[in-house]
């Protein structure tokens, strides 16, 4: 049974958690649910601030432009400018989060 840390939450944005037991990564945005492993988890994020960094300022905030790919096949994300904000900053949020706890258990193991 998988026990969950909140790495990032907010009620109109969405949330990022991580199951203690294996590693995985949950990320809920919008109406969207995806489960990653570390390693896609850190791609996926790169990913979404390569894409603002490089097209966010070339496009109309309500259009939505921009087609994300995830690590999961099938499932991609087409976002407008704000709603990749948005992201963006979840996910940078709750990766710091995350390097957070990983230094702090290296001090309680």
């Amino acid at each position: 049974m998988c026990r969950h840390q909140t790495l990032f939450y907010d009620d109109s944005t969405g949330y990022v958690i991580q199951c203690e037991e294996c590693g995985n990564f949950q990320v809920g945005f919008g109406n969207l649910l995806v489960t990653l492993n570390e390693k896609d988890f850190s791609s996926f994020r790169k990913s979404v601030n390569k894409t603002l960094l490089v097209y966010g300022d070339s496009v109309e905030t309500i259009t939505k432009s921009f087609f994300l790919p995830t690590p999961s096949e099938g499932v991609k994300l087409l976002l407008n400018k704000n709603e990749l904000q948005l992201l963006a900053t979840m996910l940078e949020e709750a990766d710091t989060e995350h390097k957070a706890q990983q230094l702090l258990h290296l001090f309680y193991k």
